[in-house]
């Protein structure tokens, strides 16, 4: 099912800037068109590490307002994959900072040695995702 009217062509826009693996997996999952050219996009490169870096607090950063090495560390194999974001309901509904990231490459977590599936910006707390 997909949306028609005057958003199909702004639809169909938003699925092509899509990565076509991207795509495949949001469909196998039954999600609506409408839904994912809305809320995912695919990122590649200092992108993702932008976003998952824009809230870490003052404290992680050098002098020059670099990122430490330490916190850097923790989004690694931010390479390509998507990201899941929405509106936000407690800002009139604009377009929503916080999101969620799948690496295409997770990393490996060191406590229980099992894939790190999706990635939140540092610093930032965790955020009900609604969209």
């Amino acid at each position: 099912m997909t949306y028609s009217g005057d958003n199909s062509h702004r639809e169909t826009s938003l699925l092509n800037q899509l990565l076509q693996h991207h795509l495949t997996e949001w469909h196998s999952s039954s999600v609506d068109d409408g839904i994912i050219a809305l809320n995912v996009r695919s990122l590649n490169g200092a992108e993702a590490q932008e976003l998952l870096l824009c809230r870490v607090e003052r404290k992680n950063r050098l002098n020059n307002g670099r990122v430490d090495s330490a916190t850097l560390s923790k989004v690694k194999n931010t390479k390509e994959g998507f990201w899941i974001s929405g509106l936000n309901p407690h800002n009139n509904w604009q377009p929503w900072d916080w999101g969620r990231f799948k690496p295409d490459v997770p990393s490996i977590g060191k406590k229980d040695n099992k894939p790190i599936k999706y990635l939140s910006p540092l610093g930032g707390g965790e955020s009900p995702h609604l969209s």
